[in-house]
């Protein structure tokens, strides 16, 4: 009986490990980090992104999978570009395509992230 049970206790063990965890929701503070190597290209300092921009750009894109999570990073984004000054507006508009990554359109202070 003992056996039993235990086999029993490690089966409901090892399964309770194989459930997917919930993926947690993207926040701003991950879209900031990621995307504050791109700041001297948005600002107009560089001419073109850097690897670290456009790796965070995709890492951005690729967290943002859900309607929820694009809805996050779109608000954050604007947000930002609300919060930094001198952002040059065509900069952000061609920051996606720069740097290969469409998934992650840029939102301007008019853009409805809904």
């Amino acid at each position: 009986m003992k056996k039993a049970v235990a086999s029993c206790f490690l089966f409901l063990l090892l399964a309770a490990h194989l459930i997917p965890e919930p993926a947690l929701s993207i926040t701003c503070a991950e879209v900031a980090v990621f995307l504050s190597p791109c700041l001297p290209f948005l600002l107009g300092v560089m001419p073109m992104p850097t690897l670290m921009c456009c790796g965070g750009v995709r890492v951005v894109g690729n967290l943002a999978l859900t309607v929820s999570d694009r809805r996050t990073a779109c608000n954050c984004m604007k947000l930002g570009t609300m919060l930094i000054q001198n952002l040059r507006a065509e900069n952000i508009s061609s920051l996606p395509a720069a740097c290969a990554a469409p998934l992650l359109p840029f939102p301007n202070l008019a853009s409805d992230c809904n």
